[in-house]
């Protein structure tokens, strides 16, 4: 079981990538190079977690099963 410490911290974590990822959108407009390139500049593995995302709502819309349950 997780302590309360280690909750916050992953939850800090998370709205830190979101907010870094509103921001990029925010600066740039345009998914272009120059975007991803500012996304890589503030989160280095950008590709990674979108690449993990985009097969997550492949799941979700192939079979409607989450894999986590909501809190």
């Amino acid at each position: 079981m997780m302590c309360a410490m280690c909750c916050v911290h992953t939850i800090l974590q998370n709205v830190e990538r979101q907010f870094k990822r509103g921001m990029a959108g925010r600066l740039q407009r345009a998914h272009d190079k120059a975007f991803y390139k500012l996304c890589t500049h503030m989160e280095p593995d950008y590709h990674q977690l979108e690449f993990e995302v985009r097969v997550y709502l492949t799941h979700l819309e192939a079979s409607g099963q989450r894999l986590w349950a909501r809190s």
